[in-house]
């Protein structure tokens, strides 16, 4: 066997928070989570799938997979964007000219 003895150590993972806490560490891990709650709790219409994607979390590697992944940015994104009471955004549009 000594002829593994220099080979590189790879990992081989399977769920979201491993790879997570493998490839950034419990911060990562934690701060992935967190914008997924605040999500979850900010916007009520998607928070079936914010649900979903949490529970699939833990059994299958989402931040990897390659469709899971832009829906969850994109998802991210439009719930953690600051809106007004009326739910309009409120970031403001840049003039084109």
């Amino acid at each position: 066997f000594e002829q593994f003895a220099n080979l590189p150590v790879t990992f081989s993972v399977d769920s979201t928070p491993l790879l997570l806490i493998i490839q950034t560490g419990i911060i990562g891990c934690a701060l992935l989570y967190t914008l997924m709650l605040m999500a979850l709790i900010r916007d009520k219409d998607r928070r079936s799938a914010y649900i979903c994607f949490i529970l699939c979390s833990l059994t299958i590697n989402i931040i990897e997979v390659f469709p899971l992944n832009i829906v969850l940015a994109l998802l991210l994104s439009s719930s953690l964007i600051p809106k007004a009471q009326n739910g309009i955004s409120v970031i403001p549009k840049t003039q084109s000219g």
